[in-house]
């Protein structure tokens, strides 16, 4: 079985792993919701090893979205349970912050 398949993986022509990477990164992107699409002209440069703190110092996120995750757990499910945040603006402020984080690290 495994001699089959191995003669199945070199049979299959080479393709140039540069153009699979750049289609597959394409179609990661076209996943992300398109209004919090960050411009890549404001993406920091390669070089930028700490991205932690982009999101406080940019206007990509609102504030609202940043006062809730900037909360801690405790904080935070002390908010929702009191009625200052409903559970969807809460996973839509994690979202927001997530969808910023995947295009800071994995460009």
């Amino acid at each position: 079985m495994l001699g089959q398949l191995a003669g199945v993986w070199q049979t299959r022509p080479e393709k140039d792993w540069k153009s699979i990477a750049q289609r597959k990164q394409q179609e990661r992107l076209a996943l992300l919701p398109s209004k919090w699409i960050i411009d890549p002209s404001q993406l920091p440069a390669d070089s930028t090893l700490d991205v932690t703190e982009l999101c406080d110092k940019l206007d990509w996120m609102n504030k609202e979205e940043l006062r809730i995750t900037g909360l801690s757990v405790v904080e935070l499910a002390a908010a929702i349970r009191d009625g200052r945040y409903s559970v969807l603006t809460v996973i839509e402020a994690y979202s927001h912050r997530a969808t910023i984080a995947q295009q800071l690290v994995n460009p």
